[in-house]
């Protein structure tokens, strides 16, 4: 309780920086836990298996030049 008591009674500008310290280091923790799910999510994706989920059809281009 004495903490919130403290920040109150800083100044105008005080308290904004700490608002935006405090945004800045979620934010950070958030990116840092993103970049670590991207990264196992891409150590773990299958590319053969994707591709042959994917069923792109196949076709063949004419010959324009006769």
């Amino acid at each position: 309780m004495k903490f919130l008591q403290k920040l109150q009674s800083l100044s105008l500008e005080k308290r904004k920086m700490v608002l935006w310290v405090t945004i800045a280091i979620i934010g950070l923790i958030f990116l840092l836990l993103f970049l670590a799910v991207a990264v196992f999510r891409f150590k773990s994706f299958n590319l053969r298996n994707f591709e042959q989920q994917l069923n792109i059809p196949s076709f063949e281009i004419p010959n324009l030049n006769e």
